[in-house]
């Protein structure tokens, strides 16, 4: 076991992949933050938030920040849609899920248009700062 679990904080983060391809998962003063590097396979995307739910880390409604700004690759959608079985994300008694994505470029408003339709009870929004997407996900 990597260490207590709490629902605010967990300092050791989740690690899927090998090199530069993956995936980490960590949990912040009650936010999920998730950040892919380059191109991790789908397998270890699905492996990661697998674990991260075992912890008790990730529940169906609650907020995240999921890092692409040095994501490189393709989107392994097979994997998408199964982590998107893995929990009927966006219910809860709280209210939708929220999840503030970091990109580089306007091209990934079109990749977060896809997931949103992947995941319809859960609100997404791009942004190019992490300061502009915290004041987000803490808005309610």
């Amino acid at each position: 076991m990597r260490g207590v679990v709490t629902s605010v904080s967990n300092p050791l983060p989740i690690i899927e992949g090998s090199g530069a391809d993956r995936i980490s998962i960590r949990l912040v003063d009650g936010i999920l933050r998730i950040s892919v590097e380059h191109e991790p396979p789908g397998e270890c995307i699905l492996v990661a938030v697998s674990k991260g739910i075992a912890a008790g880390w990730i529940r169906p409604n609650m907020l995240a920040l999921v890092d692409l700004t040095r994501f490189t690759g393709s989107v392994d959608w097979a994997a998408m849609r199964a982590v998107k079985d893995l929990a009927p994300w966006g219910a809860g008694p709280t209210g939708r899920s929220r999840v503030a994505y970091l990109v580089r470029n306007d091209v990934f408003r079109f990749l977060i248009r896809a997931t949103a339709a992947l995941f319809m009870k859960t609100q997404h929004r791009t942004f190019r700062t992490e300061a502009d997407a915290l004041v987000w996900l803490n808005s309610a």
